[in-house]
């Protein structure tokens, strides 16, 4: 993966050019968690402007680079990132604390998100999910494999906002790990739970996520 990176940042360079303000890398390939081609590469583009014909000739000239990768190509105009700290609080703030600046300067770099924009996303999305658990648990509830299918894909989007939301809000560490350590295994194991533990692991998520509305609700 490092030599493919490594060629396609070449690549961009040069056919950017002055157009190119940054490039950065994020997720789990910048915090070295696995650099196998099996990794998510997310690689964020920073133009100087906004330009659609220039977005695909970058792409066409330099996706060649990342063939065989689980590459995703985020494209921002400079001055459109700098204005959206306020919207993704979350998002930044989790790629400022892991990322990797690998052409340009960073836009990362000595900037923090505002802990109320973080808590007014954090409660957002927390809040989303909650509804569509209570949704799918009516749809679901009765249908063992929709249940085992709808956790195992709930558990990672959720595993990311509670440890989004511990870094900022440190009463949300207090919440029984358990839902969402169960969660986890359930994901990375090849466990079929039966219906009877699913319905349990169900309610479990439910209690522990509306916990944690609760907790950010008072902060």
């Amino acid at each position: 993966m490092q030599a493919a990176l490594t060629a396609w940042t070449q690549a961009i360079q040069t056919q950017a050019g002055n157009a190119l303000s940054a490039v950065i890398l994020y997720g789990s390939a910048a915090r070295k968690e696995s650099l196998d081609k099996y990794s998510d590469l997310n690689l964020l583009v920073v133009l100087k402007q906004a330009d659609l014909e220039q977005m695909a000739e970058i792409d066409e000239a330099t996706r060649k680079h990342l063939r065989g990768l689980r590459a995703s190509l985020v494209f921002w105009a400079e001055a459109e990132l700098k204005r959206a700290w306020d919207v993704f609080a979350l998002e930044f703030a989790d790629i400022q604390a892991s990322h990797q600046c690998l052409l340009g300067k960073d836009p990362f770099r000595g900037r923090r998100a505002d802990k109320k924009n973080l808590r007014f996303q954090l409660e957002f999305e927390l809040r989303s999910k909650l509804l569509a658990l209570r949704s799918n648990w009516l749809r679901f509830r009765n249908d063992r494999q929709a249940l085992e299918l709808y956790l195992r894909q709930a558990g990672k989007s959720l595993a990311y906002l509670i440890r989004q939301g511990q870094a900022v809000f440190p009463k949300l560490k207090a919440l029984p790990p358990q839902a969402w350590q169960e969660l986890t295994r359930l994901r990375e194991s090849n466990v079929r739970p039966g219906k009877p533990e699913l319905k349990r692991m169900f309610l479990a998520l439910h209690e522990a996520l509306s916990g944690a509305v609760r907790i950010i609700d008072a902060a």
